[in-house]
């Protein structure tokens, strides 16, 4: 249900972009790390402290306790068990690599290269050592012809489209807490459709008993002044947002997608339809594309019961088979292209393609 569930989330100034050396890709940092320090932001390096702390800690048990050659080890109170005063707090110096999270660019600040939420209470634990990393061995141009876009990305100014220029730049993007299957992401040009760029997520699906890990989200937020901004509502509007899987391997079960939006007064609201993502094809359109238009409101529109006012931001969500055994995973990339709740009329920027990006 719409506002139901919490959610883990890092905030922006705009989307920035560093450049990645294995394959001259841009990429923009995600979610700050609540459990070690090693993808980088500020709160990555506090993490690494805590660790430190934790260290010491455990070295002041061994003094009290770790007695091999003390009369009365046994007991705890052993002189030898003060070889445990070194501890292994000094670790917790690591944090700092959080410093990666520090401006790459003198005129965008960013979070880190490549960084994951921190979780609390309300949400999974994430540990984004183990996770999938947003990029690609060898990125894939466009499908469509380089000379002229197709009219899926016609109203350049009003989409989601992760390109540097002439598009809504998002100040923030938001993996959720519905799951823990999407992870670390990035902006890059691993597999665009449109243009040159797209929002690339490492998917990470693992069986075995806990839902969380067989689903994910994502919320990609719209500026708040800009064309035809801000979306009081949907309805009357056009829709279009490509998801596509991407990865060493195709995965061995069906995954499911359904895009979202997010109401500012209604919380998440997902679209009716669900269909299986397809892997490594833009072209296969009815696996890739999300399209609503001419958008009505309740109680048959695309939404179904929920008005779609105030929308504030749009995503997708994945989802492995339910029940999914232990053994059966995938570890992989999903690709989000180009999003839109567009109004025209069209609105596109002088000139020919590729728009000076």
């Amino acid at each position: 249900m719409p506002g139901s569930w919490s959610r883990r989330v890092t905030t922006f100034a705009s989307l920035a972009t560093v450049f990645c050396a294995m394959n001259a890709c841009t990429s923009s940092g995600g979610r700050k790390l609540g459990a070690t320090g090693t993808a980088g932001s500020t709160s990555a390096g506090a993490a690494g402290n805590g660790a430190g702390t934790a260290g010491a800690a455990a070295g002041a048990t061994g003094a009290a306790g770790d007695s091999t050659s003390g009369a009365a080890g046994a007991n705890g109170t052993g002189a030898a068990g003060s070889s445990g005063g070194a501890g292994a707090g000094a670790t917790g110096a690591a944090g700092a690599t959080g410093a990666a999270g520090s401006t790459t660019d003198a005129a965008v600040p960013m979070d880190a290269a490549a960084g994951s939420t921190g979780s609390d209470a309300a949400s999974p634990p994430f540990d984004a050592a183990g996770r999938t990393q947003p990029t690609c061995k060898t990125p894939k141009p466009s499908p469509i012809p380089s000379q002229k876009p197709t009219n899926e990305c016609d109203y350049l100014l009003q989409s989601l489209d992760f390109e540097d220029n002439y598009n809504y730049i998002s100040p923030q993007i938001e993996i959720t807490s519905f799951g823990t299957a999407l992870g670390l992401y990035a902006i890059n040009n691993c597999s665009p459709y449109c243009y040159s760029k797209e929002l690339t997520i490492g998917v990470d699906i693992v069986g075995g008993g806990d839902a969380k890990a067989l689903q994910g989200e994502v919320i990609v937020h719209f500026p708040t002044t800009g064309p035809e901004l801000p979306i009081t509502t949907a309805v009357g509007r056009d829709s279009l947002a490509w998801i596509q899987l991407g990865g060493d391997t195709a995965p061995p079960f069906k995954i499911m997608a359904q895009m979202v939006v997010e109401s500012s007064t209604a919380g998440i609201i997902p679209a009716k339809n669900m269909q299986q993502v397809g892997f490594n094809d833009w072209l296969s359109y009815q696996m890739a594309e999300f399209k609503y238009f001419g958008i009505t409101g309740p109680p048959n529109g695309p939404f179904g019961a929920v008005d779609p006012v105030n929308i504030v931001g749009m995503g997708f969500r994945i989802m492995a088979p339910a029940g999914l055994p232990k053994g059966m995973e995938w570890h992989g990339v999903v690709y989000i292209d180009h999003m839109e709740i567009r109004k025209g009329p069209e609105n596109m920027p002088p000139g020919t393609y590729p728009y000076g990006l």
